[in-house]
This record gives C-alpha cells, structure tokens and sequence, in this order.
C-alpha cells in the first residue's frame, strides 16, 4: 500500500501540487483560483478538485504517449529522493538531483496523463486515501 512505505516521502503540499499541475496544463492564476473555489463550493478534496479542473480544461494538452508504470515509479523516486526523511538508500541514487529539474518533470509527467490518473496520482503524493477507504460496512 502506497500510503504506507516510509522509504518514500514526498514532502508536497497541496498548494505546491496545485501549482504543478495548473502549470502543467497553461493555466494561470485564475484556474488555480477557480480550483480554490472548486474545492470549498463543492467540498472536494485537493485530487477530485484538480481531477475536475484537468477534465475542463486540460484534455486537449494530452498531446504525448500515456505515462507507464516504470516512468511513473522512477519519477516518485526521484521525488521522494528530495526529502530528509525518505529512505537513505533511495536519496544517495538520486543524490545529483535539484528541485526545479523535478518540478519540469513533475509538469511534464502530468502533462501525459487523464484526469483520473492525475486525481490518483496526486492521492499518491499527498499520501491521503481516506476517500477511497471503503467502510466495512
């Protein structure tokens, strides 16, 4: 289960991802404003608010092949390899890496996605998957 590996620790907000994923589509302030409006109208969670946003406005950007699970694992390593609390083994791989490289990856990894993979991704990152816990009941 993703949300329980403490090798990988990806220290993103969701203002930082936010950000990446309205850069990844060309949207300026005004879509990150409307994605803050989306998520407190709607009550959403950060990855259904952006989800939403990428279905509107962000279809047509899917110009490149679909992102595979390989790519996508070395990118989550490579995320989590920034910060202090992630594995050591896994930070002394990627020790020559910067954050604004990864941030142009980030961009461009979402860029190749749906909407629905870009709301699971960032899940992912966030490490939050109480909306997708299903109650025993």
């Amino acid at each position: 289960m993703p949300a329980r590996r403490c090798d990988r620790v990806y220290d993103l907000g969701e203002k930082r991802i936010a950000h990446i994923a309205a850069k990844a589509w060309g949207t300026g302030t005004s879509r990150q404003q409307e994605l803050e409006d989306i998520r407190k109208e709607g009550n959403l969670d950060c990855a259904t608010a952006i989800m939403k946003v990428v279905a509107d406005y962000g279809a047509q950007r899917l110009s490149r092949a679909p992102l595979t699970i390989t790519e996508l694992e070395h990118n989550l390593d490579q995320e989590a390899a920034l910060c202090d609390f992630s594995d050591v083994e896994l930070r002394k791989r990627y020790s020559q890496l910067d954050r604004s490289s990864l941030s142009s990856q980030l961009t461009s990894m979402f860029q190749r996605m749906s909407s629905l993979d870009v709301k699971w991704v960032v899940r992912l990152l966030l490490k939050d998957w109480t909306l997708a816990i299903i109650p025993k009941n």
